[in-house]
Protein backbone atom coordinates (compact mmCIF):
# COMPACT_ATOMS: atom_id res chain seq x y z
CA UNK A 1 0.00 0.00 0.00
CA UNK A 2 1.03 3.60 -0.88
CA UNK A 3 0.68 5.54 2.02
CA UNK A 4 1.48 8.92 0.10
CA UNK A 5 -2.14 8.04 -2.47
CA UNK A 6 -3.78 6.75 0.74
CA UNK A 7 -3.28 10.65 2.48
CA UNK A 8 -3.84 12.18 -1.07
CA UNK A 9 -6.90 10.21 -1.79
CA UNK A 10 -8.26 11.13 1.52
CA UNK A 11 -7.81 14.66 0.78
CA UNK A 12 -9.45 14.40 -2.33
CA UNK A 13 -12.66 12.18 -0.46
CA UNK A 14 -13.38 15.48 2.24
CA UNK A 15 -14.16 17.68 -0.26
CA UNK A 16 -16.37 15.17 -2.14
CA UNK A 17 -19.94 17.15 -2.99
CA UNK A 18 -21.30 14.20 -0.78
CA UNK A 19 -19.42 14.44 2.18
CA UNK A 20 -21.31 16.26 4.68
CA UNK A 21 -18.59 16.24 7.34
CA UNK A 22 -16.75 19.42 7.86
CA UNK A 23 -13.24 19.83 7.56
CA UNK A 24 -10.90 22.71 9.01
CA UNK A 25 -7.74 23.16 7.61
CA UNK A 26 -6.36 22.95 10.94
CA UNK A 27 -7.43 19.42 11.43
CA UNK A 28 -6.11 18.82 7.95
CA UNK A 29 -2.96 20.20 8.57
CA UNK A 30 -2.45 18.14 11.62
CA UNK A 31 -3.46 14.77 9.86
CA UNK A 32 -0.96 15.50 7.10
CA UNK A 33 1.92 16.61 9.21
CA UNK A 34 1.47 12.96 10.97
CA UNK A 35 1.41 11.62 7.66
CA UNK A 36 4.87 13.38 7.19
CA UNK A 37 6.50 12.80 9.97
CA UNK A 38 5.80 8.82 8.74
CA UNK A 39 7.39 9.27 5.34
CA UNK A 40 8.58 12.18 4.63
CA UNK A 41 8.01 12.32 1.31
CA UNK A 42 7.67 14.99 -1.58
CA UNK A 43 4.16 14.86 -1.49
CA UNK A 44 3.04 15.44 2.43
CA UNK A 45 5.89 18.34 2.00
CA UNK A 46 4.11 19.86 -0.48
CA UNK A 47 0.85 19.34 1.04
CA UNK A 48 1.96 21.10 4.09
CA UNK A 49 2.81 23.87 2.35
CA UNK A 50 -0.32 24.58 0.74
CA UNK A 51 -2.25 24.07 4.56
CA UNK A 52 -0.08 26.58 5.76
CA UNK A 53 0.00 28.72 3.08
CA UNK A 54 -3.95 28.76 2.97
CA UNK A 55 -4.14 29.10 6.59
CA UNK A 56 -1.85 32.55 6.60
CA UNK A 57 -2.95 34.19 3.24
CA UNK A 58 -6.53 33.40 2.64
CA UNK A 59 -8.46 36.64 3.02
CA UNK A 60 -11.37 35.05 5.23
CA UNK A 61 -8.70 34.70 7.77
CA UNK A 62 -6.21 36.43 10.22
CA UNK A 63 -2.98 36.03 8.89
CA UNK A 64 -0.62 34.39 10.95
CA UNK A 65 3.00 35.59 10.51
CA UNK A 66 4.27 32.47 11.99
CA UNK A 67 2.18 29.84 10.26
CA UNK A 68 3.55 32.33 6.89
CA UNK A 69 7.05 32.04 7.83
CA UNK A 70 6.81 28.60 7.99
CA UNK A 71 5.35 28.17 4.86
CA UNK A 72 7.99 30.50 2.96
CA UNK A 73 10.77 28.51 4.91
CA UNK A 74 9.19 25.21 3.03
CA UNK A 75 9.33 26.98 0.17
CA UNK A 76 12.52 28.43 0.24
CA UNK A 77 14.38 25.02 1.70
CA UNK A 78 12.24 21.78 -0.01
CA UNK A 79 11.11 23.48 -3.03
CA UNK A 80 13.23 25.64 -4.65
CA UNK A 81 16.40 24.12 -3.03
CA UNK A 82 15.98 20.32 -3.00
CA UNK A 83 13.50 20.84 -6.07
CA UNK A 84 10.62 18.19 -4.88
CA UNK A 85 8.65 19.09 -7.81
CA UNK A 86 10.74 16.58 -9.52
CA UNK A 87 9.91 13.56 -8.30
CA UNK A 88 5.95 14.94 -9.50
CA UNK A 89 4.71 13.93 -12.79
CA UNK A 90 3.37 17.31 -14.80
CA UNK A 91 5.45 19.54 -11.58
CA UNK A 92 3.91 22.32 -13.57
CA UNK A 93 0.55 21.96 -13.68
CA UNK A 94 -1.62 22.88 -10.45
CA UNK A 95 -2.49 20.37 -8.49
CA UNK A 96 -4.75 22.85 -6.10
CA UNK A 97 -6.49 26.07 -6.52
CA UNK A 98 -7.13 28.53 -3.89
CA UNK A 99 -10.94 29.04 -3.64
CA UNK A 100 -13.66 31.42 -1.89
CA UNK A 101 -15.04 28.36 0.69
CA UNK A 102 -14.63 27.26 3.86
CA UNK A 103 -12.68 24.84 5.45
CA UNK A 104 -10.93 22.24 3.14
CA UNK A 105 -13.45 22.97 0.25
CA UNK A 106 -11.67 26.24 0.05
CA UNK A 107 -8.66 24.17 -1.96
CA UNK A 108 -10.07 23.62 -5.65
CA UNK A 109 -8.32 20.63 -7.34
CA UNK A 110 -6.19 21.25 -9.83
CA UNK A 111 -7.95 19.06 -12.79
CA UNK A 112 -11.14 21.59 -12.34
CA UNK A 113 -10.05 24.31 -14.41
CA UNK A 114 -7.53 23.22 -17.27
CA UNK A 115 -8.83 25.26 -20.51
CA UNK A 116 -6.56 28.16 -20.96
CA UNK A 117 -7.17 30.94 -23.67
CA UNK A 118 -3.38 32.20 -23.44
CA UNK A 119 -0.96 30.16 -21.33
CA UNK A 120 -1.77 31.12 -17.96
CA UNK A 121 -5.24 32.71 -18.56
CA UNK A 122 -8.24 30.28 -17.57
CA UNK A 123 -11.07 29.70 -19.88
CA UNK A 124 -13.72 29.75 -17.36
CA UNK A 125 -16.24 32.16 -16.21
CA UNK A 126 -16.66 29.93 -13.12
CA UNK A 127 -13.20 29.83 -11.82
CA UNK A 128 -13.33 33.99 -11.76
CA UNK A 129 -15.99 33.84 -9.12
CA UNK A 130 -15.23 30.45 -7.38
CA UNK A 131 -11.12 31.43 -6.91
CA UNK A 132 -10.07 34.01 -4.38
CA UNK A 133 -9.19 37.07 -6.30
CA UNK A 134 -5.63 38.22 -4.77
CA UNK A 135 -3.88 41.19 -5.19
CA UNK A 136 0.14 42.05 -5.45
CA UNK A 137 2.36 44.44 -7.07
CA UNK A 138 4.60 43.84 -10.27
CA UNK A 139 8.18 42.78 -8.85
CA UNK A 140 10.88 44.75 -10.92
CA UNK A 141 12.95 44.42 -12.68
CA UNK A 142 9.90 42.58 -15.09
CA UNK A 143 12.68 42.55 -17.71
CA UNK A 144 11.87 38.87 -18.91
CA UNK A 145 8.99 37.65 -21.01
CA UNK A 146 8.78 34.07 -19.12
CA UNK A 147 9.75 35.09 -15.31
CA UNK A 148 8.81 37.42 -13.29
CA UNK A 149 7.24 37.89 -10.00
CA UNK A 150 4.68 39.70 -8.01
CA UNK A 151 4.52 40.57 -4.40
CA UNK A 152 1.68 39.41 -3.24
CA UNK A 153 -0.72 41.86 -0.31
CA UNK A 154 -1.21 40.30 2.91
CA UNK A 155 -3.65 42.24 4.95
CA UNK A 156 -1.88 41.75 8.36
CA UNK A 157 1.66 40.72 6.99
CA UNK A 158 4.44 43.16 7.49
CA UNK A 159 6.75 40.98 8.38
CA UNK A 160 7.15 38.52 5.56
CA UNK A 161 7.79 39.28 2.12
CA UNK A 162 6.00 36.66 -0.05
CA UNK A 163 6.96 36.80 -3.90
CA UNK A 164 4.15 34.55 -6.45
CA UNK A 165 5.81 33.71 -9.73
CA UNK A 166 4.40 34.91 -12.86
CA UNK A 167 4.91 34.77 -16.64
CA UNK A 168 4.76 38.19 -18.20
CA UNK A 169 4.42 36.90 -21.72
CA UNK A 170 1.40 34.30 -21.21
CA UNK A 171 -0.81 37.05 -19.40
CA UNK A 172 -4.12 38.65 -21.39
CA UNK A 173 -2.44 42.15 -21.21
CA UNK A 174 1.20 40.73 -22.05
CA UNK A 175 2.50 42.55 -19.05
CA UNK A 176 6.15 42.18 -20.70
CA UNK A 177 8.81 44.79 -19.60
CA UNK A 178 10.09 47.41 -17.33
CA UNK A 179 7.18 49.78 -17.76
CA UNK A 180 4.95 47.36 -15.68
CA UNK A 181 7.15 46.70 -12.90
CA UNK A 182 5.42 48.39 -9.79
CA UNK A 183 1.70 48.00 -11.39
CA UNK A 184 -0.50 46.66 -8.69
CA UNK A 185 -2.29 43.39 -10.54
CA UNK A 186 -5.25 40.93 -9.66
CA UNK A 187 -4.72 37.62 -10.38
CA UNK A 188 -5.98 34.06 -8.85
CA UNK A 189 -3.31 31.40 -7.43
CA UNK A 190 -2.76 27.98 -8.04
CA UNK A 191 -0.59 25.60 -6.57
CA UNK A 192 2.12 23.68 -8.27
CA UNK A 193 5.17 21.36 -7.36
CA UNK A 194 7.25 22.64 -9.33
CA UNK A 195 7.24 26.47 -7.59
CA UNK A 196 5.04 26.12 -4.82
CA UNK A 197 2.69 28.56 -6.30
CA UNK A 198 2.31 30.56 -9.30
CA UNK A 199 -0.33 33.42 -10.11
CA UNK A 200 -2.99 32.76 -13.69
CA UNK A 201 -5.55 35.34 -14.61
CA UNK A 202 -3.04 38.24 -13.93
CA UNK A 203 -4.29 41.30 -15.13
CA UNK A 204 -4.01 44.80 -14.26
CA UNK A 205 -5.81 46.48 -11.32
CA UNK A 206 -8.07 49.13 -11.81
CA UNK A 207 -9.28 52.39 -10.23
CA UNK A 208 -12.84 53.78 -9.21
CA UNK A 209 -13.17 57.37 -8.04
CA UNK A 210 -15.74 57.87 -4.96
CA UNK A 211 -18.41 60.62 -6.09
CA UNK A 212 -17.69 61.83 -2.33
CA UNK A 213 -13.68 62.65 -1.71
CA UNK A 214 -12.41 61.91 -5.75
CA UNK A 215 -10.11 59.44 -4.16
CA UNK A 216 -9.61 56.66 -6.17
CA UNK A 217 -10.30 52.93 -4.66
CA UNK A 218 -9.20 49.87 -6.28
CA UNK A 219 -11.66 47.44 -7.01
CA UNK A 220 -10.80 43.90 -8.36
CA UNK A 221 -12.69 42.63 -11.48
CA UNK A 222 -15.41 40.33 -10.04
CA UNK A 223 -16.18 43.15 -7.05
CA UNK A 224 -19.11 44.84 -7.84
CA UNK A 225 -18.57 47.51 -5.60
CA UNK A 226 -16.54 48.65 -2.22
CA UNK A 227 -16.35 50.87 0.66
CA UNK A 228 -14.25 53.38 0.48
CA UNK A 229 -12.37 55.17 3.41
CA UNK A 230 -14.68 58.06 4.02
CA UNK A 231 -17.34 55.08 4.10
CA UNK A 232 -18.95 56.13 0.65
CA UNK A 233 -20.24 52.81 -1.39
CA UNK A 234 -17.53 53.29 -4.69
CA UNK A 235 -19.34 51.25 -7.66
CA UNK A 236 -16.82 49.23 -9.65
CA UNK A 237 -16.45 51.31 -13.14
CA UNK A 238 -14.64 48.51 -14.31
CA UNK A 239 -16.63 45.22 -13.89
CA UNK A 240 -16.30 42.29 -15.38
CA UNK A 241 -18.53 40.55 -17.97
CA UNK A 242 -21.52 39.32 -15.61
CA UNK A 243 -23.19 38.10 -18.33
CA UNK A 244 -22.64 34.20 -17.41
CA UNK A 245 -21.90 35.13 -13.57
CA UNK A 246 -22.95 31.54 -11.92
CA UNK A 247 -26.68 32.04 -10.21
CA UNK A 248 -25.06 31.67 -6.87
CA UNK A 249 -22.86 34.02 -7.04
CA UNK A 250 -25.19 36.47 -7.98
CA UNK A 251 -27.97 35.73 -5.02
CA UNK A 252 -24.68 36.46 -2.94
CA UNK A 253 -24.11 40.34 -4.38
CA UNK A 254 -27.63 41.33 -4.46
Amino acid sequence: MNVDFVFIDWIQAIRHPQQKTYYSLEDVLTNVRFWHQKMCSPYSIFYIFVLLCTLSIHPLRSCDVNILKEAMAIKRAEIEMKQIGKQFSNQGKPREWLGKENGIRCLVQGITYQNYIKGKVINDEAANYYLVVLTGTIHPPNTYRQHGSLKLYVEGNTDVQVKVPFCPFKTGENLVGSKYAGFRVEFVLAFTAQLGFEAYNVKLLKKSTCKSGEAQVEIVSVESHKVCRCKEMVENEFPYNTANRPKAEENQNE
